[in-house]
């Protein structure tokens, strides 16, 4: 059985939750570590083991307050991933962020265009974000 990756998050990276058994996935917070690459490398290789058997529904939230550019990239490699099975099973990407951040809007609609993934883009509210967890949790179900 593939054991779920719980990260907390710090000042430099993201909170990410990949639990199969109970259909989570979402990576949350700022995304400004050094090494993105060492960072990120288990969540590349949790997914590609997953997809080996993946749930009916992958449905991956991304709400990132911040990222570096060796982010960036790592997150380009997840969406591939993501892109390259979406034969596999149903693939839902709902990216979140800040009602003030257009930056993070439009970095959102680049992977939205430069895949063939089900895409949400959601704004957030600013007294939203700090139960952003909770509104994961309970996305879809009101």
């Amino acid at each position: 059985m593939l054991k779920p990756i719980n990260i907390q998050k710090t000042a430099l990276s993201p909170k990410v939750v990949l639990d199969k058994e109970n259909n989570t996935f979402f990576i949350l917070g700022k995304s400004i570590t050094v090494n993105a690459y060492e960072f990120y490398l288990p969540i590349e290789k949790w997914f590609e083991e997953y997809f080996k058997n993946p749930n009916k529904l992958t449905q991956l939230f991304i709400y990132l307050e911040y990222l570096n550019s060796a982010s960036l990239l790592q997150i380009k490699i997840i969406m591939s991933i993501l892109n390259n099975n979406k034969e596999n099973c149903e693939i839902k990407v709902v990216w979140l962020y800040d009602e003030d951040d257009e930056g993070m809007q439009e970095t959102g609609k680049e992977f939205q265009y430069s895949t063939y993934l089900n895409f949400e883009i959601k704004e957030i509210g600013n007294d939203d974000i700090d139960n952003i967890e909770d509104i994961i949790i309970n996305y879809g179900k009101s």
